[in-house]
């Protein structure tokens, strides 16, 4: 995040190139996620990538390994190796296991 801490800002390397401001990451750690998560009585499935060439998911994913511990017992945190945000490259196994976790819990 070499960027962000020189400029305040980072962009995404995705086509859309989303610009991550300091102030947007302040609000990400402003919420309080056991307050939030510990309401939440269902089993939740939350799927990430692990690219480390994209800031922005990275940050995703260490925030929703942070909040695990508040989330029902039954709920689970997929990383899909090399994904970046969005899953575009992905999708394949995002249904797989989208269907796989709704089969399972409806």
């Amino acid at each position: 995040m070499n960027s962000l801490e020189l400029n305040g800002y980072f962009f995404t390397d995705d086509k859309r190139a989303h610009k991550i401001t300091n102030q947007t990451l302040k609000d990400f750690e402003s919420i309080n996620q056991e307050k939030s998560l510990s309401q939440v009585k269902c089993p939740i499935l939350i799927i990430h990538g692990d690219n480390q060439e994209d800031e922005e998911e990275l940050m995703l994913l260490e925030r929703s390994i942070r909040g695990m511990e508040f989330l029902s017992k039954d709920s689970r945190l997929e990383v899909l190796e090399d994904g970046k945000h969005g899953l575009r490259s992905k999708w394949h196994e995002v249904i797989d296991l989208t269907v796989n976790w709704l089969d399972q819990y409806l």
